[in-house]
């Protein structure tokens, strides 16, 4: 073995990688269960407020190899939200409202008003940008109106004017919806900041104007709605000096000293003497308290000592700032919880309003400190709002410094001259949804409204202060056109069924391995664990998330890596038989079994990251875990696997590659494949014209991914009637509604278009209102909603044609792959008939079987990926079959036979490979159908379908059709003549 030295370093050093990200899992997850024991009561019962503040405290702290508790949590293997509960949300911004604020008056006229609505209303039937189609739906109304008579107003002079032609316009609407995606989402960031949430989620989605948003562990959807949706609120206010609050933090001091010496009196106390001693102190500085502090405050200011413990209180929670004061980011809920006291408001003016800085300060030592800002609001009012702004840009100053500047309308001109002018030398803070974003220092009156906010910025930091600045101006509102709720309990099932699948299909491959292989099985299984490390080693490197379907996807790596071994030890099986010594059979077996090894899982790459690119959700976990999976199992499979049999060779040990009981197996095949191929061609026709005949006449079951709409999954204390149930919903719901039971007799999944086109969180509230009442009319049977889904039109149309663009792709780039590798068309197209067949023979058994199997046999975006997986896979077995074709075919000993009796030959010699890899991943997926639970059965089932099916087309199908083809292409062309394709097959022994 060359480089053996190379290949064993490598291993060592992905090993040591392995170790070093997974203990990072192992840390986090020891803190958060000590945090849970922090928090839990003397009834089991866990606060949540106590648990973030345990880990809030450590947030900025070093807790391992020099790592803060934040760095910790950023580098673990995180789990998705269907392990762990939580809430998936992608918000559009909503195009409409951003071209009406560019149109200003002119966005009243009936012609834009009609444009706007048919743009919105071709979502469905068309895949262009909303621009796009609005500018086709205006111009078909008004072909002779230029779009610059439209949006050249006085909010947009300087961009375009009435004689820009309509490109520039376009082009300037196009910038501006840009900069409002970018805008929603710097707003979605600061706003998911209020959550506490640990590890969230946020990312804008390539080429689209959505922002998706994970939140782990979130509790109340509600409230994430509320908050995630609708308009950002701009504004500027004036703000408070510390030096005019130093009565207010005198007696903020006083407070903290009061609240310190009651803790520590409390702690000396008996327990049942603390609890009324802390009672009747609580009542006692409740509402009274200020008045106590007002009362004693000037023998206070004579008291030195007191003075001292006051400054002292004071500053262990609060940090002198040049704004004011700061809170190291760990202490911030305590301070935000002490400074929402009625006690403590009442210290300081009626007008001041509490707000927190969107982004901290670094402050050495790992520890970030949050600015607080004291802000003057009239009545709750700030003095000026963001809808004067006419529009802001960033540029650069006399000195090339970056900065931003802002022009502003007539009334916001004298609202503006009046503020700066009793704030010069004072700062005015820019707050965007009570989050201060800047507080710049006014240097002088500006009375024109024309104003520059010039700084130690960056660049970048301009760009985004100007695009924040226009939240006044184009409010561009947030509206959820997806959202995925699973509650916490449903995520602890999850994770048992995971395990509990990985655990038992890992066990069956293992044992599996061992019973074909005997002692080169125990080879294998070694091999295949050290893949398993090794993946979750990869994903905890690289920051991938462990879904459930993640977890299916790591079970189906397992017994597909289990190919890559029993295609070398076939091939090593080959070898021993020729009669070559044990060592020189393993080298030549590796030597001849590597392009079919390459070659298979170049095709299943090619799929999986198509998948990761198309896919969402359960279809992107699955695709990451695949190709990670993948990459893992060839590396251990051609390095790890190789490197343990060296070693046995070193040791002078010899062994067979078979047990007692598979010595015979697949021995002398004779299997005549290509002389019955018109018999197969007549079965798989008969059942694609039934299948046709089901879609014509039954169609699918479309899950809501492509037909939008809501879904639940309701679980009821005892077994429950899914016929009664859905009357029950259709009287309430008013709608024909979908009742499905799923996972259980106990539990069912609703699915309802009801008020799917109204997008405001109060249609989601009302909508859930109408499920639990219609549950609730079941008698004596309580009913719990565990999840819980959305899908608005818009996604579900772009969700459709990314499956028709996913599936088109794989098949292109499997048919330009097979042509690169064989150099004939005729492996091309019957690799590509054969996947085609596949794919509507199981659309054929979704359409025929639904409603009659104890589980989901929806066409969604899990289906799409398990179509996609299963196109792998067969593709797999298809390259194999073909690279033993390929070798036969240029084979001496076959000079003289017919074409069939060639590709025979070759087909019976891949006999023992096909089996062994489709036992062991048929069997995983019976794991997984079993223990896997009913949020991936459906998935599960159509990939179980695509194994079998996908095995019967490689054998029947496309090898058959290369025959025809290439029987074909050799009459037109002038060759030595080769026998019928129908004659007898060679009785030549052919070696498994």
């Amino acid at each position: 073995m060359t480089n053996k030295n190379g290949i064993i370093a490598l291993t060592i050093v992905i090993a040591l990688i392995s170790v070093y990200y997974l203990s990072f899992t192992f840390v986090s997850r020891n803190i958060k269960s000590k945090a849970v024991a922090y928090a839990t009561d003397a009834k089991g019962e866990v606060d949540m407020t106590k648990k973030q503040h345990y880990i809030d405290s450590l947030w900025r702290e070093d807790v391992y190899l020099g790592h803060t508790l934040q760095e910790v949590m950023e580098r673990e293997l995180n789990l998705g939200l269907d392990l762990q509960g939580g809430m998936h949300v992608v918000l559009e911004v909503a195009p409409a409202d951003i071209l009406k604020g560019m149109a200003g008056g002119n966005a009243r006229s009936a012609t834009f008003q009609n444009a706007l609505k048919k743009a919105g209303e071709d979502k469905s039937a068309s895949n262009s940008s909303f621009i796009n189609r609005f500018v086709k739906a205006y111009k078909e109304a008004a072909p002779n109106t230029s779009l610059a008579s439209v949006f050249a107003t006085s909010a947009n002079r300087g961009k375009i004017n009435s004689n820009s032609p309509d490109s520039d316009v376009i082009k300037m609407l196009n910038t501006e919806i840009d900069g409002s995606i970018d805008r929603a989402f710097q707003i979605t960031q600061a706003r998911i900041d209020k959550f506490g949430v640990t590890n969230p989620n946020i990312q804008r989605l390539p080429g689209q104007n959505r922002v998706l948003v994970e939140l782990p562990g979130v509790d109340n959807p509600e409230r994430v709605r509320r908050l995630l949706s609708g308009a950002a609120k701009l504004e500027f206010a004036e703000v408070y000096l510390t030096n005019e609050l130093g009565a207010g933090l005198e007696g903020l001091g006083r407070y903290l000293t009061q609240q310190a010496e009651i803790e520590k009196a409390s702690k000396k106390t008996a327990a049942p003497a603390a609890v009324a001693s802390t009672d009747t102190t609580k009542k006692s500085t409740e509402g009274g308290l200020a008045a106590q502090l007002e009362q004693k405050s000037d023998s206070t200011k004579t008291d030195s000592a007191a003075i001292a413990a006051q400054s002292a209180a004071l500053t262990s929670l609060f940090v002198p700032m040049p704004q004011g004061l700061g809170v190291y980011l760990k202490d911030t809920a305590r301070a935000s919880e002490i400074l929402g006291r009625p006690e403590v408001r009442s210290l300081f003016p009626a007008d001041l309003v509490f707000m927190w800085d969107r982004k901290g300060t670094e402050a050495g030592n790992n520890q970030l400190i949050l600015p607080l800002y004291f802000i003057k609001k009239t009545n709750g009012e700030a003095a000026m709002e963001g809808d004067v702004i006419v529009d802001a840009t960033h540029d650069y100053d006399e000195r090339g410094r970056p900065e931003v500047t802002m022009r502003m309308n007539g009334e916001g001109a004298r609202k503006w001259r009046s503020l700066t002018a009793r704030s010069v030398g004072r700062p005015v803070a820019i707050i965007i949804d009570n989050l201060v974003y800047t507080a710049p220092t006014v240097q002088g009156e500006i009375p024109n409204g024309n104003s520059s906010i010039t700084g130690s910025f960056t660049v970048e930091e301009t760009k985004d202060m100007s695009n924040v600045l226009k939240a006044g101006k184009l409010p561009a509102p947030t509206h959820i056109v997806e959202e995925a709720v699973v509650g916490s309990s449903l995520g602890a099932e999850a994770i048992n069924d995971g395990l509990l699948s990985s655990a038992v299909g890992l066990v069956i491959v293992l044992v599996f391995m061992i019973a074909y292989y005997n002692k080169a099985g125990w080879i294998a299984d070694i091999a295949l664990l050290i893949n398993l490390f090794f993946l979750l080693g990869v994903m905890a490197s690289l920051g991938a998330v462990l879904t459930l379907s993640g977890i299916a996807g790591i079970v189906l790596s397992i017994g597909m890596a289990v190919d890559a071994n029993v295609l070398i030890y076939e091939s090593i099986k080959t070898e021993l038989a020729s009669g070559k010594p044990f060592g020189q059979a393993i080298r030549d077996g590796f030597k001849h079994s590597l392009t079919a090894i390459i070659d298979s899982n170049v095709t299943t790459l090619l799929t999986g990251v198509i998948l990761y690119t198309f896919g969402t959700g359960l279809v992107l976990g699955f695709a990451t875990t695949l190709v990670l999976g993948l990459l893992t199992s060839l590396f251990s499979a051609i390095f790890i696997t190789r490197l343990l049999l060296e070693q046995q060779i070193k040791k002078g040990k010899v062994f067979n590659f078979y047990s007692a009981l598979t010595k015979n197996w697949f021995q002398d095949n004779h299997f005549d494949f290509v002389s019955q191929r018109r018999r197969f061609y007549i079965i798989s026709s008969i059942i694609i014209a039934i299948g046709v005949g089901s879609f014509v006449f039954k169609g699918f079951g479309l899950g809501i991914d492509f037909k939008g709409g809501r879904s639940y999954v309701v679980r009821f204390q005892n077994n429950v009637d899914a016929d009664a149930l859905r009357t029950n919903m259709d009287e309430v719901l008013g709608s024909t509604t979908e009742v499905k039971t799923f996972g259980g007799q106990d539990q069912v999944k609703i699915t309802t278009p009801y008020l799917i086109e109204d997008t405001t969180p109060e249609a989601d509230q009302k909508a859930e209102a109408k499920i639990r009442e219609a549950t609730q009319k079941v008698a004596n049977n309580k009913a719990t909603i565990v999840s819980s889904n959305k899908v608005g039109p818009t996604m579900a149309t772009d969700t459709l044609w990314s499956a028709v663009y996913a599936v088109l792709l794989a098949l292109a780039a499997n048919f330009v792959y097979i042509l690169i590798r064989f150099k004939r068309v005729a492996f091309s197209y019957g690799a590509v008939m054969s996947l085609a067949h596949d794919v509507v023979i199981i659309l054929a058994i979704f359409s025929l079987f639904n409603g009659w199997l104890p589980w989901s046999l929806d066409i969604d975006q899990a289906f799409i990926g398990a179509i996609l997986t299963m196109i792998g896979y067969s593709m797999n077995d298809t390259v194999v079959i073909y690279d033993r074709i390929r070798d036969y075919l240029a084979d001496e000993k076959s000079r003289g036979q017919s074409l069939s009796t060639v590709i025979n030959n070759a087909l019976n010699s891949t006999l023992s490979r096909t089996a062994v890899t489709g036992i062991s991943v048929i069997l995983v997926l019976i794991v997984l159908m079993i223990f896997g639970g009913a949020v991936i059965r459906g998935f599960t089932f159509c990939m179980l379908l695509g194994v079998i099916v996908g095995t019967y087309s490689s054998l029947f199908v496309a090898a058959p059709i290369v025959v025809d083809l290439l029987q074909r292409q050799q009459k037109n062309e002038p060759a030595p003549a080769v026998a019928d394709a129908t004659a007898p097959v060679a009785t030549k022994k052919v070696k498994a």
